[in-house]
This record gives C-alpha cells, sequence and structure tokens, in this order.
C-alpha cells in the first residue's frame, strides 16, 4: 500500500500485514463485548481484504469498524 502525498518523495510504501495487525491493535479494544474475542482477528481481516487495495488509510479503521460491527449483528 502506498500513502500518497502532495509531495511524491514523501510517499510512504506500507506492508499490508503491517496496516492489518494496526487495525486489530485499534480495533480490538473498541470491539470488546461487540464481536466474540475469537472472531475479532478473523473478521478485521476478512473486511480489510474486502475493501481491496488502498492508498490512503485515514478513514480505514472506521471503515474496517463498520464492516465488522455489520458482520457481527449478521451472525448473530
Amino acid at each position: 500500500m502506498t500513502i500518497h502525498v502532495s509531495r511524491p518523495e514523501l510517499s510512504v510504501e506500507l506492508a499490508p500485514d503491517v496496516v492489518e495487525a494496526d487495525l486489530l491493535s485499534a480495533l480490538r479494544p473498541r470491539l470488546t463485548g461487540v464481536v466474540p474475542e475469537g472472531d475479532v482477528e478473523r473478521l478485521v481481516h476478512e473486511a480489510y481484504a474486502a475493501l481491496g487495495p488502498v492508498r490512503v488509510t485515514t478513514y480505514l479503521p472506521i471503515l474496517v469498524e463498520r464492516r465488522v460491527r455489520q458482520a457481527a449483528r449478521v451472525s448473530a
């Protein structure tokens, strides 16, 4: 994943597994009690993968969280 900024020389290449790990650590506390603990990692992975390759990660946590919460409601 590449984060594009107004100055291309400042673009940062982020590995998808690093982004996913950051998402998981940020969202796990917010999803406690909403999603069974054993399902958090799987649902975050599925939601992140469904978004496809992303270039900007600004809104990624909220987009993934919404997808995980929706999946939790559907499976409940």
